[in-house]
């Protein structure tokens, strides 16, 4: 399986290539950003779901809990399938090549079969989920992402 190390050049090609303009232009920011943080890519995958919300006309005085929102259901799947053995996915695993593009295309696939989302909108969140595991390598990833096996 592959590590999920990829270069900015690559995703970036793969984003230019594969999706909408605005949402290539949303992750060229977020690739070129050089304080890439988990807080970053969640936001823009809420963005990518609809889940996030811009406005700030209400003082927020605790931290905001999402428990189960749609970004957090893709997260999860990415994690059932490649820092689990679950028989799920074993298939998935197995097929899986190395280059950005294949990853993004095999997470798509999941979360296409799984919650039966279009293939463009799934091969956005796959995108952007899957350069919040490169930023940082699978094997970091899923470790502290560990909650999401809950």
């Amino acid at each position: 399986m592959p590590d999920f190390a990829f270069s900015v050049e690559e995703m970036r090609a793969f984003a230019e290539g594969s999706l909408p303009k605005y949402q290539a232009e949303l992750v060229f920011e977020l690739l070129a950003d050089p304080d890439l943080d988990d807080h970053k890519v969640d936001t823009l995958g809420e963005k990518f779901t609809g889940e996030y919300d811009e406005s700030s006309m209400i003082i927020n005085v605790g931290a905001k809990r999402k428990k189960n929102t749609f970004w957090i259901n893709v997260k999860k799947e990415v994690y059932k399938a490649f820092c689990t053995e679950t028989p799920e996915y074993s298939k998935e695993r197995s097929i899986v090549g190395n280059g950005f593009e294949n990853v993004v295309s095999t997470i798509s696939g999941i979360l296409v079969a799984q919650f039966n989302l279009a293939a463009g909108i799934a091969t956005g969140l796959s995108t952007v989920a899957l350069i919040g595991v490169a930023k940082v390598g699978k094997n970091a990833w899923c470790i502290t992402n560990k909650e999401l096996s809950d």
